[in-house]
This record gives C-alpha cells, sequence and structure tokens, in this order.
C-alpha cells in the first residue's frame, strides 16, 4: 500500500524532521550560504565568464556584434497626391443585399402605389 507523503509526514515525528531537514540543506546547496557560493550564483558567474571569452573570441575574428538590423530611410519620401472629397464619396450604386423575408405580410410597395394614408383609431364612445 502506498501512503501519501503528507500523511507520512503527520503520523511520524521522526519523518517530518527528516523532510524539514532535507529541505534546507537542498535550499543551502541552491542559494548558498554566507561562507560559500551556491550552485545558483556559481553557474551564473561561469556564464558571465564565457560571455566574456566569447565576446573577445569575436572581436579577435573581426565578426561585428549581432544586434538589430539598421533601417536605411528613403532620402526624400514620396510625396502622395491628395484626392478630391468628390472622389471619397462612394455612390452606393447597385444591387441590394437585404434578404427579403417570404413570411412578412407587409408590403410597401402597395402603401406606395395607393398613397393613401389610413388611420385606424379604436375608439370606443361611453354611453351615459
Amino acid at each position: 500500500m502506498v501512503w501519501p507523503m503528507y500523511s507520512l509526514l503527520f503520523r511520524n515525528k521522526l519523518a517530518a524532521l527528516a523532510f524539514v531537514a532535507l529541505i534546507v540543506i537542498g535550499a543551502a546547496l541552491l542559494i548558498g550560504t554566507e561562507q560559500e557560493q551556491g550552485v545558483i550564483q556559481e553557474t551564473a558567474q561561469t556564464i558571465a565568464e564565457q560571455r566574456t571569452d566569447f565576446d573577445e573570441t569575436v572581436k579577435q575574428a573581426g565578426v561585428p556584434k549581432p544586434g538589430r538590423p539598421t533601417i536605411m530611410a528613403d532620402p526624400e519620401p514620396a510625396s502622395v497626391p491628395l484626392a478630391d472629397d468628390d472622389a471619397l464619396i462612394d455612390e452606393a450604386i447597385g444591387f441590394d443585399p437585404t434578404p427579403v423575408d417570404p413570411t412578412d405580410p407587409f408590403d410597401p410597395k402597395a402603401i406606395a402605389e395607393t398613397e393613401e394614408v389610413v388611420i385606424v383609431l379604436k375608439n370606443e364612445r361611453k354611453e351615459d
């Protein structure tokens, strides 16, 4: 039967102390102490040394240092003629893409053809 680690730690005080000791030793090895450097600091120092060695090798070889490419601008930008306001207006002539609903009983052409307006009021007279 496999016991989860948290149940073992809460059941046995000695196992809990051993776990805490492992965590502290691991942190001291990674981060380091006041007297000794940790693995992280040693690695950062090694990388910095390798970078300086690499930069010196590149300078000796005469290879330009890589960087962002330079963008050459045009000596004189081309002038763009401005359009007339009338040329910017769209006349919107053509087919109307609005779909027609076949179930709609309202026919606006019939009203426009008769040219009559009918107002229906539903007024009820009160009898006294």
